[in-house]
């Protein structure tokens, strides 16, 4: 019988839903991952809610990072932070293909053992949207000299987007909302980040920075400055809306200066 089991889409959630498949002993080839409350149930199917532990998700990171090495780890983090339906099946045949292979540490060598070419393309997939953001991503100064932004991205990136900005804005206070997701990344000057994930949260900033009112002078004088240097630079005779919605995804677009009527 196929067995599926339901478990939170984050990481922690799928491994914890790794774990129960093991320990279930339903048989791998009929386990399937579902994140959350599955839609429409099947007939002949039996379904199994997996609660999300930290002791059971840090038995199988460790194990998978022993076993199977640091590239599997790292290719299984940001599979799971993709927005496809099927990354917490794919992370479960990943981590079974390299747990019956005789060198388990060659694991995402094999691409055409179950899982591993699906992960291998959703950690693509994930990084190349997080590498887009790295450029797009617009801070704007509020008037308590906090740097605030907003993203709407497709997969969950602010543990990929945060050590990137940390690295590189020590000495700032900022904050990136993930209002797709619900999720905030806050970092304080000269310290390490927090991921927060409060849906409420994101929202009730989104709205607050709707308008101008919570921006510095400083930061809506050179917000006007940057988008006047973007039309003078602007050849009207090369206009390619195609070209820039292909380099420019249009999702990007309504929280940077650039696009935004506030400036």
């Amino acid at each position: 019988m196929k067995t599926v089991l339901c478990c939170e889409d984050s990481l922690e959630g799928i491994l914890c839903g790794v774990y129960e498949g093991w320990a279930g002993k339903y048989g791998h080839a009929s386990v399937a991952l579902a994140l959350g409350n599955p839609g429409q149930q099947e007939l002949f199917v039996r379904y199994v809610q997996v609660p999300t532990e930290t002791e059971p998700a840090q038995k199988v990171y460790r194990t998978v990072l022993r076993v199977m090495g640091e590239e599997a780890c790292e290719q299984m983090e940001l599979a799971a932070m993709s927005h496809r339906e099927d990354k917490g099946t794919a992370i479960y045949q990943l981590i079974v293909s390299g747990f019956h292979m005789a060198q388990p540490g060659r694991v995402m060598e094999a691409l055409t053992l179950p899982g591993v070419q699906r992960v291998t393309e959703l950690a693509g997939s994930v990084w190349k949207e997080a590498h887009h953001l790295m450029g797009f991503v617009r801070f704007a100064e509020s008037r308590e000299g906090t740097l605030v932004a907003f993203m709407q991205p497709k997969a969950q990136l602010l543990p990929v987007l945060a050590p990137h900005f940390a690295d590189r804005l020590p000495g700032e206070n900022w904050v990136i909302v993930d209002v797709a997701h619900g999720q905030l990344a806050v970092h304080q000057r000269q310290t390490s980040w927090v991921l927060l994930r409060d849906a409420a949260l994101a929202e009730q900033m989104k709205e607050v920075f709707a308008g101008e009112e919570r921006l510095s002078e400083e930061e809506l004088l050179f917000g006007q400055l940057w988008k006047e240097f973007c039309s003078s630079i602007a050849i009207a005779g090369r206009n390619n809306p195609a070209l820039q919605n292909q380099l420019l995804p249009v999702r990007f677009r309504p929280f940077m200066m650039e696009f935004c009527e506030k400036y």
